[in-house]
């Protein structure tokens, strides 16, 4: 386990965890990689071998490791400048270091409680609760005892940071990366420029279910789009969304971003610029699916296209986010409101025990068999008890 150590008080947490996706590092690792992301999952064999292609187009390796580290170090670094001491960590669902090794590991240096928190702002099944999960499935496949944000018992004690879509300095990027963006375009096109707000799309199940009071991720990803485009000015944008990859008969989150660029086409729009608020770094949803196929769609269609970069390593994303993780280290674990604090009571989605997580599929110390008892299991240390029904809503490639 790597580490950076930031020195001082961080209440009465023992260490930081930044949890990440995770990504090949390697053409060898591409298809393993995708196996564990799919696990439990009816992905066709041929949807994954497309994207198996994207990442071979770069040689198999992910972009979003080398970011996630950055992230990592920026953040042990300005925690440290603030008077901090702890060790930050970063533990990832489908790839090394598997977030059950790095529980493993953090308890027999004697931790107790550490905190957790995942690199995607927004609320969701798959960007919050499923990591819930994955530590959960990690302390079971580790054999540790301990919970999520359960203060009694023996054992390591996990507690996830709440999701932070209103955070200032995500705005504050992304407003200097679009008024960048549209400075940076060779022609005055000002009043024939359209923004387009872009993001993961999920099933509407999934949306539904996100927050405590549902529909919070589309809600989170509107509003950010409206504070941005409020001080950048009266340019005309819209929230679209990308990386479509569940059965057809399954309704997703629209519009499709390429459908969006011919849209905007269609409208006499001659140029667009697309913002992946959805990201924090450069996944393989932004370097292939923008960088690439839209991208192709826009060059198709007569459309100047501009991609605005990702905030993850920006100064003004890394400082505002260091502020809020040390205000949540420096809060008793579990003060914060009920929904707030990550409770295991929202983000549900529909049969949550068909699948196995990927941390515990992952992990180097089983071999990711896991019974409907053990699966079960892992949903009541997450905070819920699973239902069984299927609505095909975990049906998502994500990279």
């Amino acid at each position: 386990m790597s580490e950076t150590t930031a020195p001082s008080d961080a209440g009465a947490f023992d260490a930081l965890i930044v949890l990440g996706f995770g990504g090949p590092e390697g053409p060898d690792e591409v298809w393993p990689f995708l196996e564990r992301v799919t696990a439990g999952k009816r992905i066709p064999r041929e949807r994954l071998a497309d994207v198996a292609e994207h990442y071979l187009a770069f040689g198999g390796v992910s972009p979003v490791n080398a970011q996630t580290w950055a992230l990592a170090a920026g953040l042990a670094a300005r925690l440290q400048a603030r008077g901090m001491e702890i060790p930050v960590v970063v533990a990832n669902r489908n790839s090394a270091p598997f977030i059950p090794d790095v529980l493993a590991e953090l308890a027999a240096q004697g931790a107790q409680t550490v905190a957790a928190v995942t690199l995607t702002p927004f609320a969701s099944y798959s960007s919050c609760l499923q990591y819930r999960e994955d530590i959960a499935a990690g302390l079971i496949a580790s054999g540790l005892t301990g919970g999520l944000d359960d203060e009694s018992g023996d054992g390591l004690r996990v507690v996830k940071l709440p999701p932070y879509a209103d955070l200032a300095g995500l705005e504050q990027a992304w407003v200097e990366e679009v008024q960048r963006s549209m400075a940076a375009d060779p022609g005055d096109r000002t009043q024939c420029t359209t923004v387009l707000f872009t993001t993961h799309s999920i099933p509407l199940t999934m949306n539904d279910a996100s927050g405590p009071k549902g529909g919070a991720y589309l809600q989170q990803h509107r509003a950010l789009a409206e504070r941005i485009m409020a001080r950048v000015g009266d340019v005309p944008w819209e929230l679209v969304f990308q990386s479509r990859s569940g059965p057809p008969h399954i309704p997703w989150l629209e519009p499709d971003i390429a459908d969006a660029l011919r849209s905007a086409k269609e409208a006499d729009y001659q140029r667009v610029i697309v913002a992946p608020i959805g990201f924090l770094t450069d996944h393989m949803e932004v370097v292939w699916d923008l960088d690439t196929e839209a991208a192709e769609v826009a060059a198709d269609v007569g459309l100047a296209y501009t991609r605005a970069a990702t905030p993850g390593t920006t100064a003004a994303f890394q400082d505002s986010w260091a502020d809020w993780v040390a205000d949540c280290l420096a809060t008793a674990p579990g003060a914060a409101p009920s929904g707030e604090n990550c409770s295991g009571t929202c983000c549900e989605v529909p049969k949550r025990d068909s699948a196995i997580p990927a941390a515990q599929a992952a992990s180097t110390q089983n071999d990711g068999g896991a019974s409907h008892g053990q699966r079960a299991q892992v949903g009541q240390a997450a905070g819920y008890h699973p239902p069984t029904q299927n609505d095909g809503g975990k049906g998502a490639v994500s990279a």
